[in-house]
């Protein structure tokens, strides 16, 4: 009879071991799922960010050729610009007589 009793107490601290280490294993495995979704929602966004890159650049390339015109046409004006201050000047000193400091 003592035997018995101490079969059953170790039959019942055992299920209660598999029990704990199941409820572990189910925690282990919503942790699992949990992970696994955040690495494919990080997959997907990786994916998506690829694409939108790839965009952007294929749009600045796109842009090249006006970026570079315009950046030409800004240093023509600017050439423009600092020729006619120095014509506007010459004729001020020619015209006044002396030289003219202007801003």
């Amino acid at each position: 009879m003592i035997d018995l009793a101490n079969t059953l107490t170790a039959v019942q601290i055992g299920l209660q071991r598999l029990a704990a280490r199941l409820e572990e294993t189910e925690v282990q495995r919503s942790r699992y799922e949990d992970l696994q979704n955040s690495y494919d929602e990080a997959i997907n966004s990786a994916k998506w960010l690829r694409v939108q890159n790839a965009d952007l650049e294929h749009k600045v390339e796109q842009h090249k050729p006006e970026l570079a015109n315009a950046l030409s046409a800004r240093e023509a004006a600017f050439k423009k610009l600092k020729h006619a201050r120095k014509v506007i000047r010459d004729l001020l000193e020619e015209r006044v007589g002396y030289p003219f400091r202007g801003t």
